[in-house]
């Protein structure tokens, strides 16, 4: 984990909201296995083809690889709140593209304001995708 300037633990560009989110998001799984997560110390890296690059060039989007919010058995979840997140709509079009197409995986956006409107909901899609899809 990276250390502040204060020299403490605590995570540098998180949320409160998105670590309340993901905490509650662990403890109410059933399968606590293989979760890459930044609270739990570690994340999980997705390195770039050259094919991803290809498609983020064309976009206009300089990344080489992408930090994943939430990873579990090839399924991720993307914290996407208001401040972070702002205006990446198309961005985010196309890493949900990559990631399913060229990775292998399954991905779930959720918004900060939707889970604000309805926290409960929010979670309980979050299991259901994490668990039974």
């Amino acid at each position: 984990m990276k250390k502040n300037k204060n020299g403490d633990s605590s995570l540098l560009n998180v949320s409160k909201v998105s670590l309340e989110f993901f905490k509650e998001i662990v403890s109410r799984l059933k399968n606590k296995d293989n979760i890459y997560t930044y609270f739990l110390n570690h994340e999980y890296i997705v390195y770039l083809t050259k094919k991803d690059l290809t498609i983020l060039k064309e976009n206009n989007i300089d990344k080489h690889i992408y930090y994943l919010d939430f990873w579990q058995n090839n399924k991720v979840i993307e914290f996407n709140g208001t401040y972070w997140h702002k205006n990446l709509q198309l961005e985010d079009t196309i890493r949900k593209q990559i990631l399913e197409e060229n990775h292998g995986m399954k991905v779930l956006f959720v918004d900060e304001c939707e889970y604000y409107k309805n926290k409960e909901k929010v979670l309980n899609e979050c299991i259901n995708f994490l668990e039974n899809e």
